[in-house]
């Protein structure tokens, strides 16, 4: 009679359809090496816990080599300059059909409309020099570079050129200004003229470069935060 082969009884008679998982062991003796067919968790002692054991080195990694990820890395923001352009309308001031503007302060609004440029006023009165090499080196980095001075001009050439020539020419300040101020006019398409310059320089000096000042300064600031020596005031995003 040919039996099953998935079927094998067992010592006490019971049936069962899957066979014991039986591994070829070698056991050797004093007397003679024999072989015997044994379960195979006797064989491998690791698959007698559970879960079985892992040897250390190979996958999956145990607890205490797999490293722990506790951050992401900052995320890099890279910032191209020469994409970024400031408005030369800072204050938004309105326009005419001719695209032209009146200044951002009144000449002698140096502490009104929201200009605390006293301290700015006080140094045209008493160090014009100091100002007017501020104002033409801030005004020629916007020029060359399209960014605000980063150390908010300097007192170089320009203010010594400024100094001695006014120590020697009482009025030579203000023939030095007045190009100037008309330089700022069109970066800025302001209304004006010329002769205007010239009269606004001699007349009311000090007042002339603070305006000035503020001019520069509402480009500067509106370039965002950090850039230069902007502060962001104006920055539309």
């Amino acid at each position: 009679m040919s039996k099953d082969p998935e079927t094998i009884s067992d010592s006490k008679g019971k049936h069962s359809s899957r066979p014991p998982d039986y591994s070829l062991h070698s056991e050797a003796s004093s007397s003679s090496g024999t072989q015997h067919l044994l379960p195979r968790h006797v064989s491998n002692p690791s698959l007698t816990s559970y879960p079985p054991q892992t040897p250390q080195g190979s996958y999956p990694f145990t607890s205490s080599s797999q490293a722990t990820i506790t951050s992401q890395p900052p995320r890099k923001v890279n910032m191209n300059l020469k994409e970024i352009k400031g408005s030369r309308n800072g204050r938004q001031m309105p326009v005419d059909l001719r695209e032209k503007r009146d200044w951002s302060s009144r000449l002698f609004g140096c502490s009104t409309g929201g200009d605390t440029e006293t301290d700015t006023c006080c140094m045209a009165c008493f160090c014009p020099c100091i100002v007017y090499g501020r104002n033409k080196t801030r005004l020629d980095h916007l020029s060359n570079h399209g960014l605000p001075e980063p150390e908010g001009g300097t007192t170089g050439g320009e203010c010594a050129a400024h100094a001695l020539v006014t120590s020697l020419f009482c009025m030579a300040g203000c023939a030095m200004q007045a190009p100037l101020r008309s330089t700022i006019r069109d970066r800025y398409s302001i209304r004006g003229s010329g002769a205007g310059d010239l009269c606004t320089s001699i007349c009311c000096y000090p007042c002339a470069l603070t305006q000035e000042h503020i001019e520069i300064s509402a480009e500067e600031n509106s370039f965002p935060r950090g850039v230069g020596g902007s502060t962001g005031v104006y920055y539309g995003g």
